[in-house]
């Protein structure tokens, strides 16, 4: 019961997720990725940047190439800054960029459903439902080219998925069974000033990042154990989330064993050890939250506070 409770408030997370999988998926499809990496590599010198001109003329033979491919990203823009929500803006997004890929590139679409019985209406729609749940797999023969344009889908999201349920599922039984109160409230009662939690927070997320090596569970987790101690403290949710954001992400990505950290040194071929001193983001952003918090910089108070709480220091 405390598992699915838990887990429960992570829905609306999960279906963000599946909305950019989707999003990806069919942008791949429609061309926008390309078209966002075609007019980005614009501002090189293919005089002096070899690759980028391979890369140029390659996305003009298997794209075309226009100002309307950002179509899709303009939708989602817009949505945003009339504040739709996110999942709707996203998934509206993924949506825009299937039309778009039906316009555009119909034949496209009708090779990549890969169904020479349908007639093509129905060719198109399987074409689009493919991007949106498997995402796009480009075959035009030249490598660097098909390794941009493959990608996304709702299921390239399963393994975060999977482990965002994991961590928000034993986040909760870990709670109900009373462990985390054993664990945190001596932490907080030494915890004197907002800048002392604060501090306290930061220092259980990383240490959360080094023995699950994985940075999702060092997200969810300490967010959960701190949530009570911020609330009694009047502080809003804003400072909560903000701080996991500013230290789960970065220093996960130090941490060799970490699955961030094991994914980037796969990727770059770098040691995460020689990586590490040019980080600069990952460890200065949770010095910067701790030194915020004793100073008092955007500590808010939540809406529900007294007027001793929202009249206060923020280190105080």
């Amino acid at each position: 019961m405390a598992a699915s409770e838990s887990v429960s408030t992570g829905i609306g997370a999960i279906f963000i997720l599946f909305a950019v999988g989707g999003l990806i998926g069919t942008w791949a499809l429609c061309g926008t990725l390309v078209a966002m990496v075609y007019y980005g590599l614009q501002l090189l010198s293919p005089n002096y940047f070899f690759v980028s001109a391979c890369l140029i003329t390659a996305i003009r033979g298997a794209f075309e190439i226009t100002p309307l491919l950002f179509i899709p990203l303009l939708v989602v823009i817009g949505l945003a800054l009339l504040k739709v929500p996110a999942f709707t803006a996203i998934f509206l997004g993924s949506v825009a960029g299937g039309v778009l890929a039906v316009i555009v590139a119909p034949g496209r679409v009708i090779a990549f459903a890969d169904a020479p019985d349908l007639p093509a209406w129905l060719a198109l729609l399987k074409g689009v439902w493919r991007a949106l749940a498997s995402g796009y797999t480009s075959r035009t023969g030249f490598a660097p080219m098909d390794m941009l344009a493959t990608r996304g889908g709702m299921d390239s999201m399963l393994n975060t998925i999977w482990l965002i349920v994991s961590a928000l599922a034993f986040g909760g039984v870990v709670e109900k069974s009373g462990v985390l109160d054993r664990l945190i409230t001596p932490i907080i009662e030494k915890a004197k000033s907002h800048g002392t939690l604060i501090a306290s927070l930061v220092s259980s997320i990383f240490a959360t990042n080094i023995i699950t090596a994985d940075q999702y569970i060092a997200i969810v987790l300490p967010g959960r154990m701190f949530k009570p101690a911020f609330d009694r403290r009047g502080l809003a949710p804003v400072v909560l989330s903000r701080t996991v954001g500013d230290t789960a992400t970065p220093t996960s990505a130090l941490i060799p064993w970490n699955s961030c950290g094991a994914y980037m040194a796969a990727t770059l071929g770098v040691a995460t050890w020689s990586y590490a001193p040019f980080a600069v983001f990952s460890y200065v952003s949770p010095l910067l939250a701790v030194a915020g918090g004793y100073l008092g910089i955007r500590v808010l108070r939540a809406a529900t506070a007294g007027p001793a709480d929202k009249t206060g220091s923020g280190a105080s």
